[in-house]
Order: C-alpha cells, then structure tokens, then sequence
C-alpha cells in the first residue's frame, strides 16, 4: 500500500494487493489473483495469467492488458 506516490511492481506471481490514495498503479508480467485500487491515480496492468482481477478507481483509467484464464473473473 502507498498513501501519496506511484506503485510499480514487476514480475510478481500470487495474491496482490496494490493501493494508492494518490498515485499511479503499474503492474507488469503478473500472474495470479489482483486486488488493485487508487483513490486519484491511473491503474495499468500487463498480466501474463491472473485468475481474477478487481480495479477500483474514483478518478482516473483502468488498463489491463494480456492472459487471463478462461475462467477468470474481472470486477
């Protein structure tokens, strides 16, 4: 979690959870089950496999781009 700043992280397989009060969120090569939300900031995910994926944002874009499995759930 960060208060006031960008996150970024890469190449990260599991269970994440990724928050921001204000700030960017970026996620590359992940893979796994992704809880991601900003308060002020733009999410963009690159995701080799996520299983599901939940973005919530009250001011700014949504980007996910790559595989996710066929039984995969998006919020």
């Amino acid at each position: 979690a960060q208060i006031a700043g960008d996150l970024r992280v890469a190449d990260v397989a599991g269970n994440l959870r990724l928050t921001t009060v204000s700030g960017d969120i970026t996620a590359r090569g992940v893979r796994g089950e992704l809880d991601i939300g900003t308060t002020s900031g733009d999410v963009s995910v690159s995701a080799d496999a996520v299983r599901r994926v939940a973005f919530n944002s009250v001011t700014g874009d949504l980007s996910l781009q790559g595989t996710v499995e066929s039984d995969a759930r998006l919020q």
